[in-house]
């Protein structure tokens, strides 16, 4: 069995691309999926800071620390806590180094209203 203190997330089969094509051509999807959370799961190219998102968000687990396994394996790859992955994402530009930054939610920075639209609304409702 494995580290009951440790959150795990299996990490399943490279998804993405044609499944005749060479291993080099495949996209870096992975799925992810975790025995402990059943609904944490997915597809993603950083399944473990998703998973910790993904855990922090829906389930409120914080202060654990979690851990990315191979299928079969009883050591993780890379854990970290679910706090530091959940506020990390890998910044992979064009031409450049590849490295963490700070995860930015787009889905709140687009829900927001702008103000003045917002003053409108109100104004029309009084």
């Amino acid at each position: 069995m494995f580290d009951t203190t440790m959150i795990k997330i299996v990490r399943g089969a490279e998804t993405a691309g044609p499944k005749d094509a060479p291993r080099s051509r495949r996209h870096g999807i992975w799925a992810y999926t975790c025995p402990q959370y059943p609904l944490v799961c997915g597809f993603s190219r950083q399944p473990l800071l998703d998973a910790c998102r993904q855990l922090q968000s829906h389930h409120g687990v914080t202060r654990e620390r979690v851990g990315l396994f191979r299928e079969g394996s009883e050591v993780a790859d890379i854990s970290c806590p679910i706090e530091a992955g959940a506020a990390t994402m890998v910044s992979d530009p064009d031409k450049g180094t590849i490295r963490f930054v700070k995860y930015i939610d787009l889905a709140k920075v687009f829900d927001r209203v702008p103000e003045n639209l917002a003053e409108r609304a109100s104004v029309g409702a009084a």
